[in-house]
């Protein structure tokens, strides 16, 4: 397996999906990414997105639907045999804690929907989450 990272800006395609893996959240989400091309023309890329732990609870409690994300991710590329029992390969991208942030969709004075103020997306205290990789809580 390999690993490199790399910085993603991008919008959300849909909601982010919660999972539960035992006692561990997952959230998968997709970003749909702008690249330059040769005469100023720009194309489409989609890419699939795992945030584990508090990281993932933060973007499922605060991003939605065609909200600008920011973020950086480790690229780990998998390989395992297939169905038809040739070898396949995956890219992966998870998501690493405390380095995401996103913009909500819409007027940006008004929030997501144009129902919600900025502020209000924001996290407070009151919103911290237990990262079973720390000793403490974290205020995301």
């Amino acid at each position: 397996m390999a690993f490199a990272k790399s910085n993603f800006l991008g919008r959300l395609t849909a909601d982010p999906e919660t999972k539960t893996i035992g006692d561990t959240s997952l959230v998968t989400f997709s970003l749909a990414c702008n690249f330059p091309e040769k005469g100023g023309e720009k194309s489409v890329h989609y890419f699939d997105f795992e945030a584990w732990r508090a990281a993932g609870e933060y973007i499922a409690k605060f991003a939605r639907k065609g909200d600008a994300v920011f973020l950086e991710a480790d690229i780990r590329n998998s390989s395992y045999e297939g169905k038809d029992g040739k070898p396949k390969t995956k890219m992966k991208y998870i998501v690493k804690p405390y380095t995401f942030g996103f913009c909500p969709a819409g007027n940006p004075k008004e929030g997501p929907a144009g129902n919600a103020s900025v502020e209000k997306v924001k996290a407070t205290s009151s919103d911290k989450v237990a990262d079973p990789d720390l000793d403490e809580d974290v205020p995301y």
